[in-house]
């Protein structure tokens, strides 16, 4: 079987579709924060953009977290360990593990993949909506 293989007999739960970041709900948590929420049933991506020096305080979820870096840098902790992350670094955080970051002086955008949803995002946006 080929990892292409297009053989299999399901039928798709849903349509597929295109979107734009745009087009999704914003979430600021704190002062030079934005993050843009794709909300899947079984996984939440949030797309980040730190302005210079701003902070994600250190903190903990139940929700496992993987941190890509898209462009810009910042100083990220994971359980008092730090390191600057730059494009391409990723960083994984499994439940319950401290972890925060400092944006660097341009700024920081990075992609926060969340399974299963971090609920926290997801009350945000449905009380912003």
């Amino acid at each position: 079987m080929s990892y292409f293989d297009d053989s299999n007999s399901e039928t798709p739960a849903e349509d597929g579709y295109f979107t734009d970041r745009d087009a999704l709900p914003s979430f600021r948590p704190g002062e030079g924060l934005r993050m843009d929420i794709l909300q899947r049933p079984d996984v939440l991506f949030s797309f980040v953009t730190l302005d210079p020096g701003a902070v994600a305080a250190v903190h903990s979820h139940s929700e496992e977290q993987v941190v890509i870096v898209l462009e810009g840098e910042m100083t990220f902790t994971i359980d008092g360990e730090e390191r600057v992350m730059k494009h391409g670094d990723i960083a994984v955080v499994p439940p319950w593990v401290p972890h925060g970051a400092v944006a660097g002086p341009n700024g920081c955008r990075e992609v926060d993949v969340f399974s299963p949803p971090r609920a926290a995002l997801v009350e945000a946006i449905s009380q912003a909506e």
